[in-house]
């Protein structure tokens, strides 16, 4: 069972194999709005207990996302950030000189602000089990976006 947010709902997605074209196929079982923190008795009659568990998990997993403070959400969001700013340079061909001079300017910045910790805890880290890097990304900036509008 995937769970996969798209605009204001939430779908829960069941992957199969077909016996004939050896694919996997994907069907939306049920969608529901993405403001619920529970799931709600239509829902959990269209899942099995094991997919409700994940669901109750993955619900959990994103409202943790979502208390978590604008900082913080930034802050975990992103390497994932970088690394999707890194695979894009290697897409393009030419960088302007603005660009260029920001990015290089807010990097020498942002080293010498993380540089300033010498204390660094494991205790604030989530490890998410249903949500895939992907989800959890996309909260985040959703998340981070909410906060700064």
């Amino acid at each position: 069972m995937q769970f996969k947010l798209e605009g204001a709902s939430i779908h829960c997605i069941r992957k199969h194999k077909s016996r004939k074209t050896n694919k996997i196929n994907e069907e939306v079982v049920v969608s529901f709005d993405s403001h619920l923190k529970e799931v709600a008795p239509h829902v959990a009659a269209r899942l099995t207990e094991d997919e409700i568990f994940s669901l109750r998990h993955w619900l959990k997993e994103r409202e943790q996302i979502n208390q978590e403070p604008t900082a913080q959400n930034l802050l975990e969001a992103l390497p994932d950030v970088i690394e999707k700013a890194t695979e894009a340079l290697a897409e393009l061909d030419h960088l302007d000189k603005i660009t260029y001079d920001k990015l290089v300017n807010m990097i020498e910045i942002f080293l010498s602000k993380i540089k300033q910790y010498d204390d660094v805890c494991d205790s604030s880290h989530i490890e998410f089990t249903e949500m895939d890097q992907n989800q959890v990304l996309a909260e985040r900036i959703h998340q981070v976006k909410k906060d700064l509008t």
